[in-house]
C-alpha cells in the first residue's frame, strides 16, 4: 500500500465507529443498485465477489464490528437478490446445493473480513517495524556521517597538529614509546638539540642526557616518575648532538589509554640564555649588595609622602646602608620604615621639596647643605629609583668644607702676596731693562773704544810691533768683538721673554729654505746637502720662529763644517697626535750624558777652538718654544749627528 492510501486508512481508522457502520451500509445498498443495474448487461450478480471485496475494504479501514455487517448484509443481499428462488419467501427453503452455495459464502465473507484485519494488523506492525528501521536507518546515517565528519576533523586537526608542532621551533616537541625511544621529532627538536629526524628517530632518549646523569639512571628514573604521576618537570644540563651542553627545562607527559601508558611526550626548551641572564642579576645583585654594605658614602632608598592636597610633606626610609649609620649616627632599625620628620624632627623643609621635585620630574639633583640636626655639612646626589620612590647617596663633607674655608683663606692671603710679588716683579723687570739699557750702551763704548784702538795700532805702528805683539793686539780686538757679540746674545735672551707676540700662519718650510740660502752665501764653497719637507704650515709668531731656525740650522751648518759629506734635514712627523718638528744633521754629535746641559745659557759640550759660539743659542730657542706652548729636546751620539726635535703647543698646529 502506498503511502498515501496508507495515510488515508490511518485517517479513517481514527474516525468514530458509527461512521464506520453507515459507510458499510450505504455502501452495500450502493453496490446492490449498481450489480441490479448492471446485471442484465453484466451478470456480476451471480458472483459474491464484489461483496467480498467491500467485506475486506470494511474490514480493513473500519475494523471487525462494520466488517461482520458488511459480510451478513452482502450475505442477504447475495441471497435475495441474485440467489435463484424457489417460490419461498426466505432463502432457508431451497434445497442442499444452496445451502451450501450460502454457508461457503458466509463462510468465506468471514474469512475474508478476518484475513483483512489481520492483514491490517500484520501492515500496522510492518509499517511500524519500517517506521522504526527508517528511523534506525536515518538515525544510523546521522551516526555514521557524524562519525565521518568527526574522523575527518580529527585528521585535519591531527594535520594542523602535526604542522603546528613542525612549525614550532622554540620548543623541542618529541613523541617516545613506553620504554623512551624517540617516535617523532619536530624541527625545534632539531634546532635545539643539533640532530636531525632520520638520525634520532628509533634511538633511546638518554642521549639527550649528561653522562653523569646516565650514570645515575636520570633517564629511566624521569620515566618512572612521569608514569605515577603523569607528568615530570624540571630544569636541568642537557646535552646537544656536538657534545655541548646547555640549559633545559623539560616536560615529560605520560600518555595513557585506559589507565595504561602507551608512551610520553617531552617538551624541551633551551634556557641557556635565561639562566646566564639570572646568573648576570645574582651576580649583579651580589655586586649591588655588597657595593650597598661597603661603600664609604651613605645610601637610603626612601619613598615620597604627599598629603591631601598632592603637596610633599615627609618621606620614609625603606632602607639604609651601613655607612649611612655611621655619618649620621642613627642606627638602622630606627630608621626603616619611618619618616624622616620622625628620625630628624628637626629637617629643613627644602631637603623634602628637593626630593619630591626629583620625584615629579625624574631629573638628578645634587645637593650640599648644613643638616643643623646632625652639625654636619652634607653633599647628596638623589635621583628617582622607581615609581614615587627615589634614592640619595650622600657624603659628609663637614672636613672638605672647612678645608675649603681654610684654603679660602689662605688664597685671600696668597692673592694678596701675587700682587705685592707682582709689585715687585715689575719693579726688577723696569730695573732689568735698565740693566739692559745700561749693558748695551755703557759696555759696548768701552769694547768699540777697545776694538778701534787695537785696530789703529795694527794698522799705524805695524812696523813698530813685532809679530807677538801684533798677535796680541788681533786678540785683543777677537776677545772684543767676541764681548759684543756676547752681549747681543744676551739681550735676544732677555728680549725674548718679554717681546710682545704676534701669531700668523707661517710657511715653515719657506723660512727654512731662506735660512740655509743665507748660509751658503756666507760660505759659497761649502756642499751641503739639504732636505725640507714641504707644506709645513704651522701657527707662531714670525720673527720668534725665525730666531729658533737661525740658531737651529745654524748650529747644524756649524758642527757639520768638518764634514765632506754634510747633511742637513728639517721634516715633521705625528706623535700621540701631536705635530713634532725636527732638525738632523749628521755633524759632529755631542754625549748624550750631557743633553740636560744643552739649554742652560752659556753651557757648551764643545771647545771653542773647535766651534765657536757663545752658548745662548739654545737657551734662547727653549724660551720662545715655551712662549708658544711647545717644547724641545735633542737624541745625539758623538760624532753621529744630532737631532733636536721641538713643538709648537696646540696654537702652533
Amino acid at each position: 500500500m502506498s503511502p498515501d492510501i496508507d495515510e488515508r486508512a490511518n485517517l479513517l481508522v481514527r474516525t468514530p465507529r458509527w461512521v464506520g457502520y453507515v459507510f458499510t451500509v450505504l455502501a452495500e445498498v450502493a453496490l446492490s443498485a449498481g450489480l441490479l443495474a448492471l446485471n442484465p448487461v453484466f451478470p456480476l450478480g451471480k458472483f459474491p465477489v464484489p461483496y467480498v471485496l467491500l467485506t475486506m475494504i470494511v474490514a480493513y479501514f473500519f475494523g471487525g464490528g462494520p466488517a461482520i455487517v458488511a459480510g451478513v448484509l452482502g450475505w442477504l443481499a447475495f441471497t435475495f437478490l441474485f440467489v435463484p428462488r424457489h417460490g419461498t419467501v426466505w432463502p432457508i427453503a431451497h434445497d442442499a446445493e444452496g445451502w451450501a452455495r450460502e454457508t461457503a459464502f458466509f463462510l468465506g465473507v468471514s474469512v475474508v473480513a478476518i484475513a483483512a484485519i489481520r492483514i491490517k494488523q500484520s501492515h500496522r506492525r510492518i509499517q511500524a517495524l519500517a517506521d522504526e528501521t527508517m528511523s534506525l536507518n536515518v538515525s544510523l546515517t546521522d551516526q555514521i556521517a557524524g562519525r565521518e565528519r568527526a574522523q575527518e576533523a580529527l585528521r585535519e586537526s591531527e594535520e594542523r597538529l602535526r604542522l603546528l608542532i613542525e612549525g614550532v621551533t622554540d620548543y623541542a616537541i618529541i613523541m617516545l614509546d613506553r620504554d623512551g625511544t624517540v617516535v617523532t621529532w619536530n624541527s625545534g627538536a632539531e634546532r635545539i638539540k643539533g640532530y636531525t629526524s632520520e638520525e634520532i628517530i628509533g634511538r633511546h632518549f638518554s642521549r639527550f642526557y649528561t653522562s653523569e646523569d646516565i650514570t645515575a639512571g636520570k633517564p629511566e628514573r624521569e620515566l618512572e616518575i612521569a608514569t605515577a604521576q603523569g607528568q615530570y618537570n624540571e630544569e636541568g644540563r642537557r646535552v646537544r648532538k656536538d657534545g655541548s651542553r646547555f640549559w633545559a627545562s623539560v616536560s615529560i607527559t605520560a600518555l595513557c589509554d585506559e589507565e595504561k601508558v602507551n608512551g610520553f611526550a617531552e617538551v624541551t626548551r633551551d634556557i641557556t640564555e635565561r639562566k646566564a641572564a639570572e646568573d648576570a642579576l645574582r651576580e649583579s645583585e651580589e655586586r649591588y649588595r655588597t657595593l650597598f654594605d661597603t661603600m664609604s658614602e651613605g645610601f637610603a632608598l626612601c619613598e615620597m609622602i604627599w598629603d591631601e592636597e598632592g603637596r610633599p610633606c615627609d618621606f620614609r626610609y625603606l632602607d639604609v646602608n651601613p655607612a649611612w649609620e655611621e655619618h649620621t649616627g642613627i642606627a638602622r632599625d630606627n630608621v626603616i620604615g619611618h619618616a624622616v620628620k620622625e628620625v630628624i624632627p628637626s629637617i629643613e623643609s627644602f631637603w623634602i621639596e628637593k626630593y619630591a621635585e626629583v620625584v615629579r620630574t625624574g631629573k638628578s639633583a645634587h645637593l650640599e647643605s648644613h643638616v643643623a640636626a646632625l652639625g654636619r655639612w652634607i653633599e647628596v646626589f638623589a635621583y628617582k629609583q622607581s615609581e614615587n620612590r627615589f634614592a640619595a647617596v650622600f657624603m659628609d663633607v663637614t672636613e672638605r668644607r672647612r678645608a675649603e674655608e681654610e684654603i679660602s683663606k689662605l688664597n685671600a692671603e696668597l692673592e694678596q702676596r701675587v700682587i705685592e710679588r707682582t709689585a715687585e716683579l715689575e719693579d726688577a723687570n723696569k730695573e732689568l731693562e735698565a740693566f739692559s739699557y745700561s749693558v748695551s750702551h755703557d759696555l759696548r763704548a768701552p769694547l768699540r773704544a777697545i776694538d778701534g784702538f787695537s785696530d789703529t795700532l795694527l794698522k799705524g805702528y805695524q812696523d813698530s810691533l813685532d809679530a807677538r805683539g801684533q798677535d796680541y793686539l788681533r786678540r785683543v780686538r777677537a776677545a772684543a768683538q767676541r764681548m759684543a757679540v756676547l752681549i747681543d746674545d744676551v739681550l735676544n735672551l732677555s728680549r725674548a721673554g718679554r717681546a710682545e707676540m704676534r701669531r700668523q700662519r707661517v710657511d715653515l718650510s719657506a723660512m727654512a729654505r731662506a735660512v740655509l740660502n743665507d748660509l751658503r752665501r756666507s760660505e759659497p764653497g761649502r756642499k751641503v746637502d739639504t732636505t725640507i719637507e714641504q707644506g709645513l704650515i704651522v701657527i707662531a709668531d714670525t720673527h720668534l720662529l725665525r730666531s729658533v731656525l737661525d740658531n737651529l740650522l745654524g748650529n747644524a751648518w756649524k758642527f757639520t763644517g768638518k764634514c765632506d759629506d754634510a747633511k742637513i734635514e728639517v721634516g715633521s712627523f705625528e706623535q700621540n697626535g701631536e705635530r713634532v718638528y725636527f732638525v738632523r744633521d749628521n755633524g759632529a754629535g755631542f754625549n748624550p750624558a750631557y743633553a740636560d746641559k744643552l739649554f742652560s745659557p752659556f753651557q757648551r759640550l764643545h771647545a771653542e777652538s773647535d766651534f765657536p759660539g757663545t752658548g745662548i743659542g739654545l737657551a734662547l730657542v727653549q724660551r720662545i718654544l715655551r712662549r708658544h706652548g711647545g717644547r724641545i729636546w735633542a737624541e745625539s751620539a758623538v760624532d753621529q749627528g744630532a737631532t733636536f726635535y721641538f713643538t709648537l703647543g696646540e696654537a702652533g698646529r
